[in-house]
């Protein structure tokens, strides 16, 4: 009898060795992009129970490399990895349960595989199971259960998890309020370049909660925050510009700021770019401007009670036909700077 088991674990260690050896020869033939020689000597290898060829076939049936697209078959790869403990398997299959990719949508099995690689570690999975429960969406929502997977993520570094750790200490949710480690984990999630989060923080700093009030590391974290395309950061740093307070006075720079957030649409940016032309702020006056970006404002929601009409009213009629219809035709430009994803 022991003879037969030594047999068959020798035969099992030979199998697992040759399978290894068809993954790097599917890994050489990737890299060449011959991409029906890799998924030819994966599917071989996944077949022996290699669990990363499983995942690798899988992906190449996700994204339809090497073999038509084939979604169903991608997650029948990646329950196969996942059955044999492959986190980023697990994480897969989990995101196609919950949008109903290649799989019926199924909000519980998405959890479940979720909770498997959660346990197994994978961060990506706690904080995926954090927002579930934060958001009550596919599962009651339950802030204490939030909080502890989203700490378990943001222990291991997971900058969404702790920007939004943060939010939950500062709002008293699924743990007692504490501006304090509000204010830490922020900045853990800032220092990564995390975009919400060097905003949060430098509303901390700013308003003194948490941290000792300082104007100028505000005004710093807004800067980090507003080059990543955060509008709302970018409409503060304008105006700290523009006051002088937490930097030098400089109406140019507010005035680019402004620019910058108005081109996304932030409302409030557009109505300061307009008083900004129309008071001769680092541009020279320019009423029309003043008008057409005021006119913008309105149109993305800002409430310029009475005053529309008013200048409208001082215009030759064609005058305020073609500016109406370049309010009409305003659409959000093309952006250079590239935001926290």
């Amino acid at each position: 009898m022991r003879l037969k088991e030594f047999i068959l674990a020798f035969f099992l260690m030979a199998a697992s060795v040759s399978a290894r050896a068809d993954y790097q020869t599917g890994l050489q033939a990737f890299r060449r992009e011959d991409f029906g020689a890799a998924l030819a000597e994966w599917t071989r290898c996944a077949l022996y129970g290699d669990v990363q060829a499983s995942l690798a076939v899988g992906d190449m049936y996700f994204e339809g490399v090497g073999a038509r697209q084939n979604r169903k078959q991608a997650a029948e790869w990646y329950r196969k990895a996942g059955l044999q403990g492959s986190a980023p398997a697990q994480i897969k299959l989990a995101d196609m349960y919950r949008e109903g990719i290649g799989v019926p949508l199924d909000e519980q099995l998405s959890m479940e595989w979720y909770r498997r690689a959660a346990q197994l570690g994978a961060a990506v999975a706690q904080y995926r199971l954090g927002l579930i429960y934060y958001d009550g969406a596919g599962a009651p929502q339950s802030y204490t259960g939030a909080w502890s997977w989203l700490h378990q993520a943001a222990l291991q570094g997971h900058a969404d998890a702790q920007y939004r750790l943060g939010i939950m200490y500062k709002n008293g949710q699924g743990v007692a309020r504490d501006f304090t480690q509000s204010a830490e984990w922020q900045s853990k999630a800032a220092v990564q370049g995390h975009g919400e989060a060097q905003l949060a923080l430098a509303a901390l700093l700013k308003s003194g909660n948490g941290r000792p009030r300082d104007d100028e590391q505000a005004a710093y974290w807004l800067q980090k925050a507003a080059q990543q395309c955060n509008a709302a950061a970018q409409y503060q740093l304008a105006t700290l510009y523009r006051n002088g307070a937490g930097l030098a006075q400089n109406y140019a720079s507010a005035l680019s700021w402004y620019r910058k957030a108005a081109d996304q649409g932030h409302a409030h940016a557009q109505l300061a770019l307009a008083a900004m032309y129309g008071a001769g702020q680092g541009v020279k006056p320019d009423s029309m401007e003043e008008l057409r970006w005021t006119l913008i404002a309105e149109k993305n929601g800002a409430r310029t009670p009475g005053k529309k009409l008013r200048a409208l009213k001082k215009l030759k009629p064609e005058t305020s036909i073609a500016l109406q219809a370049r309010v009409k035709q305003w659409t959000r430009p093309y952006t250079q700077c590239a935001p926290w994803s």
